[in-house]
């Protein structure tokens, strides 16, 4: 167990450090999950949008916050239960895709 949570905490620090460096994106650090809820309205997206377009631009499948009540409706929810080679791809298409819409 000590071992899941060194993993965790350390991806969710890298996480973090990465999501900070790319402009239109703010997000909710998580408190207790293994997950990130991230904010692209500054993209001049909606969760939903943000979502579907990442999903058929970039290949990155993340779940829209809609699905999570009212207050996620404008979010994206980003897991980091996933190996690191995959959230490192993941946040790489990520943050090329912000550029794009920018």
């Amino acid at each position: 167990v000590d071992e899941m949570v060194a993993a965790y905490s350390s991806r969710a620090r890298r996480i973090r450090e990465r999501l900070t460096a790319i402009p239109g994106i703010d997000f909710v650090n998580p408190g207790g999950a293994f997950y990130f809820l991230i904010n692209p309205g500054e993209l001049g997206l909606s969760g939903d949008d943000f979502t579907s377009r990442l999903l058929d631009e970039y290949a990155v499948a993340l779940v829209p916050g809609s699905g999570f009540g009212r207050s996620a409706s404008d979010h994206a929810r980003m897991t980091f239960a996933a190996p690191d080679a995959e959230i490192d791809e993941g946040i790489e298409r990520i943050s090329r895709f912000a550029e794009s819409v920018r």
